[in-house]
């Protein structure tokens, strides 16, 4: 299971709705990028969906997992600050984790972004690959990759497998900190559980 972008929101239409209401569109893509992490840090439903262009089954999928990706987020901030951001850096690379888990604190130097046209590319330390972004008339939106979604009849038991494996994560990131656990030691957990190889 990899770091997929999430956001939520069922108030807010996936970019480019017709709602009355529409947040304050982002001016570029690396904007944009740095809203939908911000938001998904905050648990912000309605500005983080409004960073993409995608179905009504999708926004609902995204609305349902991104708890998971905010715990995430939430165990990268927590192992930063206790152990260091370089410590906890090294553990991360050490257990595979650097793709997992962004790194909102350095996201806004890290960020890169290519723009030809109508359509970008940005990646990111943190994320897998890239993200492909495209212009819906004045807005940037972020247009999700294929394999991003699982099939509509597999959701269900996914989100369910998911939602037990942020369970576990904010269960160990309860244990930064303690007494002879590690930066390494919380890494390898978070690997184990999302098998990380």
């Amino acid at each position: 299971m990899t770091a997929a972008i999430i956001c939520a929101g069922l108030h807010f239409g996936c970019g480019g709705g017709a709602e009355e209401e529409t947040p304050p569109a982002p001016s570029g893509p690396k904007e944009v990028v740095l809203t939908m992490l911000k938001a998904i840090a905050a648990g912000d439903a309605g500005a983080a969906v409004a960073c993409y262009d995608c179905s009504t089954e999708n926004k609902e999928y995204m609305v349902k997992t991104m708890p998971f990706q905010k715990a995430l987020m939430k165990i990268g901030a927590a192992g930063a600050k206790e152990y260091g951001a370089k410590a906890w850096r090294a553990a991360k690379d050490k257990a595979k984790l650097d793709l997992i888990i962004p790194e909102l604190s350095t996201a806004e130097t890290t960020t890169r972004c290519t723009i030809m046209g109508n359509v970008a590319t940005c990646s990111l330390k943190g994320f897998r690959g890239s993200l492909n972004l495209a212009k819906r008339g004045k807005r940037w939106l972020i247009v999700p990759q294929p394999e991003q979604f699982p099939k509509l009849h597999l959701r269900g038991e996914i989100i369910e497998s998911i939602l037990l494996t942020k369970a576990s994560i904010d269960e160990i990131r309860l244990r930064i900190g303690a007494a002879n656990v590690s930066a390494d030691d919380i890494c390898a957990e978070v690997a184990k559980i999302l098998n990380i190889r």
